[in-house]
């Protein structure tokens, strides 16, 4: 048969538009080849095989050929595979192979055409459409943690880059991403083993380990919990006396509980020290984490953990398992953060809307109490201003006053007045680490392995536990500003060791002085607004270790009176550029006036 004859029938051609030619003639040539290719093929014999098994180890161990059809013919059956490093819809490569399985004996025989693989000309389909060029700065940018948007507009800002469809990208990166973390699914057997085979502890004191874990498959009560860490992470543990836990989810897509466990230093920096995940959030499953942390410090580090105090939310669940691992003396604060939320929710629900504002100003300055005394007063006077809010009161009274207490500011002096720290701690898992998306448990082992991994790591570059408060520029010049200011700084006690000033608050020049302490909660406004006390000691070596009862130094363990005072006392020298700074200030209205001259005569 000819070549015209293969070709199909004659067609009167069509004007050229231009040099390229109309995509109906590239397809007919496409077409054309393609037909070429498969009937102008010669086979020639590659191997005889005893039997079927042989053959097909040998073509799997090749790693390109995947089955394309079955032909019976007189000889035998045929079974035809293709090369599969193109996509099966489209130009196919040249390069085929078939198995025989003759009819007259038991033999396979396998043919290979003495065609040559050219799927490289044609496109490799392990990039799904996508050109190498093309893969290859998706892989970098996918390394960078960015999310398909973001790659996209990277994509394109690159010249010479042919942009993908979207769903060739999504369809590539979950190609990258089953490379990566491996298979979606993961069976309790299969976690189980993966816990085991993770539970030797490294001799490198940054290298992850499952510190813990409990699985039972028991039908009528699956569960399972782990714990992941670090030698180092684990001695971050030993000597701290606050310890901050919190449940975090919208990490794994079967929705298990993530809990961080980790404490803060005088800047208020977060320090993590394990990360679990559990499959309910009772009581039950936060005590193991409790007890995992506690048993891995004294058997790694030979050290009894003795925390003080906890700061989590109103979660029973946390705070009950924190008691009984701890034992009753331990204190819970409660966060203001969440406090406060939950009571603005009853005010916007319960209270009158002309009230509402008013209410909220007055449980703002109740947080604000410097001690117990203060606050249980202060309480009294509160309940009697708002009692006609029975239903406020009757909810903020069960919840705020009884139940969860320690929230101001006053109840446990250096301590955290929130959760914030581990909040955002949470906030740079989803955004760094997961890219807000819920990877499935198996995925996730992976991601919370490096996690674990690069928290610790983060120490080996300087980065420490603090033990003194870092006071910024910024406080020294507020310091400074307030120093110079001509306030009255009389001494309302001495001791031995220490002297106590009261301060006069805002912008008053000298104290108050009040015939008696409040009756109401106005009046409690008023006078404990109207001034602070700092303590100082007499040594002025130890000014650092001085304290002041208002709200800033409650909650950043340093504040511009403490500091203010040491300047005039003259127990330290601030820096130079703090007297160069001045804050507040502003350029005045119009045009600067003119400078005045010098040596006038009269």
């Amino acid at each position: 048969m000819s070549d015209e004859a293969l070709a199909g029938p004659s067609t009167v051609e069509a004007p050229l538009l231009n040099n390229s030619g109309t995509d109906s003639d590239q397809e007919n040539n496409q077409l054309q080849m393609k037909r070429r290719r498969k009937q102008g093929r010669s086979w020639v014999i590659v191997q005889k095989f005893s039997n079927i098994r042989d053959a097909e180890v040998l073509i799997k161990n090749e790693g390109v050929w995947s089955v394309e059809k079955v032909h019976k013919t007189e000889e035998g059956v045929k079974r035809y595979y293709r090369c599969n490093k193109v996509k099966r819809r489209g130009l196919q490569c040249s390069a085929v192979v078939y198995l025989l399985f003759d009819s007259t004996s038991d033999e396979v025989i396998l043919y290979r055409t003495e065609e040559n693989h050219d799927h490289d000309s044609l496109g490799s389909l392990s990039a799904r459409g996508i050109s190498a060029e093309t893969c290859k700065e998706i892989d970098k940018l996918f390394e960078l943690k960015l999310k398909p948007k973001a790659i996209m507009s990277a994509l394109a800002k690159k010249k010479g880059i042919k942009l993908p469809p979207n769903t060739q990208l999504k369809n590539y990166l979950a190609q990258i991403r089953h490379q990566k973390y491996g298979p979606s699914t993961i069976s309790l057997g299969e976690l189980k083993a993966w816990l085991i085979s993770h539970s030797q502890i490294p001799e490198d004191c940054h290298c992850v380990f499952v510190v813990s874990f409990e699985v039972s498959d028991d039908d009528k009560d699956p569960y399972f919990r782990f714990m992941l860490s670090t030698k180092y992470l684990l001695s971050l543990a030993s000597d701290c006396k606050i310890i901050h836990a919190d449940a975090t989810y919208k990490l794994i897509w079967q929705g298990f509980l993530v809990l961080i466990v980790g404490t803060t230093d005088r800047d208020r920096s977060f320090h993590p020290f394990a990360l679990s995940v559990t499959s309910t959030e009772r009581t039950t499953d936060f005590t193991f984490v409790f007890t995992a942390l506690k048993n891995s410090v004294l058997s790694i580090h030979k050290k009894d953990l003795t925390p003080e105090v906890l700061i989590s939310d109103a979660a029973k669940s946390i705070q009950n398992a924190f008691l009984k691992v701890f034992g009753p003396n331990v204190r819970i604060r409660m966060c203001w953060a969440h406090a406060k939320k939950n009571i603005q929710k009853q005010v916007e629900k319960l209270v009158d809307k002309s009230q509402r504002k008013q209410i909220l100003s007055d449980i703002d300055a109740l947080q604000c109490s410097s001690s117990s005394d203060v606050f249980d007063r202060a309480c009294e006077s509160f309940l009697a201003k708002w009692r006609d809010e029975k239903e406020f009161i009757k909810y903020f009274e069960e919840e705020w006053l009884i139940m969860n207490r320690n929230w101001y500011l006053g109840v446990l002096p250096g301590t955290p007045v929130t959760n914030n720290a581990l909040e955002a701690f949470n906030r740079t898992i989803k955004d760094d680490y997961t890219l807000r998306e819920r990877h499935s448990l198996s995925r996730f082992l992976v991601v919370a392995k490096d996690m674990v991994t690069e928290w610790s790591n983060i120490y080996k570059n300087n980065k420490s536990v603090s033990q003194q408060s870092t006071i910024t520029l910024k406080q020294w010049t507020e310091a400074y500003q307030w120093a110079k200011l001509p306030k009255r700084l009389p001494v309302k006690q001495t001791t031995d060791s220490a002297k106590y000033y009261r301060i006069p608050a805002g912008d008053n020049m000298e104290c108050k002085t009040f015939n008696e302490h409040w009756r109401s909660f106005d009046d409690f406004k008023d006078q404990f607004f109207s001034e602070w006390e700092v303590m100082l000691p007499i040594n002025s070596e130890d000014w650092l270790s001085g304290r002041c009862n208002c709200p800033t130094f409650l909650k950043q363990y340093t504040c511009k009176h403490l500091l203010g005072l040491t300047i005039r006392l003259k127990y330290v020298e601030p820096p130079p550029e703090a007297r160069n700074i001045p804050i507040g200030e502003k350029r005045k209205r119009g045009r600067p006036a003119k400078s005045k001259k010098a040596l006038l005569i009269q």
